[in-house]
């Protein structure tokens, strides 16, 4: 054989090499920190910074409502009575006995003066003086209750008006003309002029991070055009039990006409921004039934999952809590395609 047909046979037995594997096209994003402040909107009503809730003082049947939910009501105006014929029959009979009683004060004042002047003359005895004295001031301490007991009826009588402690609105009534109303039995709830609350019911989870003196946007539902500026004023110290949520009053800064009371209002607080990463959903991957994002090795160009804790979603973004840093490249296109380990390549106008 020849030495040309040798190294002939020799190449067609030599084993190929074998071919590079191509990396896979993917899109890129370099994380980069930046200001994220997360918005909470949610719905409320409007109500007064006031509410009083009225009752008679006594019992007796209703005889007159003058007034209706929603009608406005002036400080001293009367919104309802009851009959008042036993307080009226104790107002006379207290009367009666202060009458009587001042007639006593007189006659035992006749007869302490004339006693008086006897005394003065020698011609009755200390005692019959002292006895005189003492009948005056019996009479005049009968007097004394019997007006003291008189103002009391003429008070018990007052009880059976039902007036405005204020101007208001009506907001609730409990009873109609001819029903008894109990005494201290609220009749009706008169939320007060002056300053008006939007309150809302929160969840708890929504204050965790939050500044102490927050600034609120408020807008009315019924017509966005209409808004105002309110700060939180109260919170309450306990969860409702059926709902697990917190009521929040929120004071209104100068509320404009359109939020009358019982409107219904949307309130907007931006938390405090804090330094986030910001991904695109699609940039978002599981593992184990985890978050995690597929993280680029420049040195190598293979990618690996990394766990990340999600902080909220958006509409076509996400935001990461932790788990990235600055700089760290992140698949954000073509991650359904990658195992450990890959390489990869990034696609051309692709951000980097």
């Amino acid at each position: 054989m020849s030495v040309a047909l040798g190294l002939a046979v020799a190449a067609c037995g030599a084993a190929p090499e074998p071919a590079a594997k191509a990396a896979t096209i993917v899109d890129a994003q370099t994380i980069s920190l930046e200001d994220f402040a997360p918005q909470l909107t949610l719905t409320g009503t409007i109500q007064a910074r006031n509410e009083t809730q009225l009752a008679f003082r006594v019992t007796g049947q209703v005889t007159e409502r003058l007034v209706d939910v929603g009608d406005h009501v002036d400080a001293g105006q009367v919104l309802a009575r009851i009959d008042g014929a036993g307080q009226q029959a104790d107002l006379e009979a207290a009367q009666a006995g202060l009458d009587a009683a001042k007639a006593q004060v007189d006659v035992a004042q006749a007869t302490f003066d004339r006693q008086t002047s006897l005394l003065a003359q020698g011609v009755i005895t200390r005692s019959s003086f002292e006895t005189a004295q003492t009948a005056l001031q019996t009479a005049q301490g009968s007097r004394d209750a019997a007006q003291a007991q008189l103002d009391t009826a003429k008070e018990a009588l007052t009880y059976t008006t039902l007036a405005a402690p204020a101007a208001g609105v009506i907001t609730k009534r409990n009873l109609e003309v001819g029903e008894v109303a109990q005494a201290a039995s609220p009749i009706f709830v008169v939320a007060e002029d002056g300053p008006r609350d939007a309150v809302f019911n929160v969840q708890e989870s929504a204050f965790l991070g939050q500044a102490g003196d927050v600034s609120i946007e408020l807008a009315l539902t019924a017509d966005a055009s209409v808004i105002a500026k309110g700060s939180i004023r109260e919170v309450s110290p306990v969860l409702d039990p059926e709902t697990g949520t917190v009521l929040v009053k929120v004071s209104i800064d100068n509320p404009p006409a359109g939020m009358t009371l019982g409107g219904s209002v949307a309130g907007t607080v931006a938390a405090s921004p804090t330094q986030q990463a910001i991904l695109p959903w699609s940039a978002l991957w599981s593992r184990d039934g985890e978050p995690s994002v597929w993280v680029i090795d420049p040195q190598n160009d293979t990618v690996s999952l990394q766990p990340v804790t999600v902080k909220t979603y958006q509409t076509g973004s996400v935001v990461i809590a932790s788990g990235l840093q600055a700089g760290q490249l992140v698949v954000t296109q073509g991650g359904k395609l990658l195992v450990p380990g890959q390489t990869v390549a990034i696609a051309q106008g692709a951000s980097k």
